[in-house]
């Protein structure tokens, strides 16, 4: 299955969701499923302030160059762009078999972009 490269940014967006879902199928191997509370507390500090670093480095980077050729089709940039890397970290710790085509999938589609799919797919 390929990517359909409907503009500039898909390719960012996809080096970096093959960045993100390799770094936390790695984190993912080496940490305990359950921690302790005051462990939980501080991963989820860490967690939220690596989202904010994160997001508003691709907003001010890879969105803004964007922006400049393209028009950008999301409301709410740096809001979705926190939300769909706490979201990802959270699904894959909650589902670690989710395939890393599911992943990019659910990328493309908060991202608006379209993913190629295979004729199959459209038929029951």
């Amino acid at each position: 299955m390929g990517f359909y490269l409907q503009d500039d940014m898909w390719e960012g967006a996809s080096a970096l969701s093959r960045s993100s879902i390799s770094t936390a199928r790695k984190r993912r191997s080496r940490g305990p499923r359950w921690p302790s509370s005051s462990h939980a507390r501080s991963a989820s500090l860490s967690r939220n302030r690596v989202a904010d670093a994160s997001a508003t480095y691709i907003v001010e980077t890879t969105v803004a160059d964007f922006g400049r050729l393209h028009k950008v089709r999301i409301d709410h940039i740096y809001e979705t762009f926190y939300m769909l890397i706490l979201g990802i970290v959270g699904y894959m710790r909650q589902h670690p078999e989710a395939s890393d085509d599911v992943l990019k999938d659910i990328i493309a589609q908060t991202l608006h972009f379209e993913r190629e799919r295979e004729q199959s797919h459209h038929t029951a």
